[in-house]
């Protein structure tokens, strides 16, 4: 079984572990130029996913995993069943 190597450190659904995750920014309409190191963002930042209806926050891969080794409690072909996209 081969899997795709995800960086521990990517914003992944809360779900399904999808990448396709996105926080809204705020970005200057009136001809100025965009300093993207220094976008402003809103105080509560506001997430969407293209991946399920069950998204509700982007986790770090490496968290998701830990939280999906939880759920399935041993459960190893549970487990690599999800890994694997059985969520998405």
């Amino acid at each position: 079984m081969i899997r795709k190597n995800k960086d521990p450190d990517m914003w992944v659904c809360d779900y399904c572990g999808s990448e396709e995750v996105y926080e809204t920014a705020f970005i200057p309409m009136n001809g100025e130029k965009i300093d993207w190191d220094m976008l402003i963002w809103p105080k509560h930042s506001e997430y969407t996913s293209d991946c399920c209806d069950n998204f509700e926050v982007p986790m770090r891969y490496e968290d998701w995993e830990e939280h999906i080794i939880e759920e399935c409690n041993g459960n190893k072909d549970k487990y690599f069943a999800i890994i694997d996209g059985s969520r998405a």
